[in-house]
């Protein structure tokens, strides 16, 4: 029997008001933010990523560039005030997301079983698809 230690992925990752971060598949940078809540102030491209990137959660007031990618919220348990732009979509898989942003975002918004998305304030996934 093999005997692992027990590492913890989970990370926080800031990105502050007038910065942003592109993740992508080619350089490794979308699968390490798997593990991450992302607190966005400034801009999230992930449109250097094949078909998306998962996160556990999302907070903040920034915006997310999606352009035909999928965002997945894995554990999520934040308050996005910030705005979703682009034809893809949003999946909260697991947890509970709470929108207080205009999303102007084209693809399907999916909540999955056990799972749930609020609408707070001005939140909105009306250009949302489905």
């Amino acid at each position: 029997m093999a005997v692992f230690p027990m590492i913890s992925f989970a990370q926080q990752i800031y990105i502050g008001a007038n910065t942003s971060m592109s993740l992508s598949d080619r350089d490794g940078s979308n699968a390490s933010a798997a593990y991450a809540t992302v607190i966005n102030d400034g801009t999230l491209d992930i449109t250097g990523t094949d078909t998306g990137t998962s996160l556990q959660s999302l907070f903040g007031s920034g915006t997310v560039l999606m352009d035909g990618r999928v965002l997945i919220l894995t554990s999520a348990d934040g308050f996005y005030q910030g705005t979703l732009l682009g034809s893809g979509g949003l999946v909260i898989a697991g947890g509970y997301e709470t929108l207080g942003g205009q999303s102007f975002h084209a693809g399907a918004t999916t909540v999955d079983w056990y799972a749930g998305l609020a609408l707070s304030g001005s939140g909105s996934i009306a250009m949302s698809s489905g």
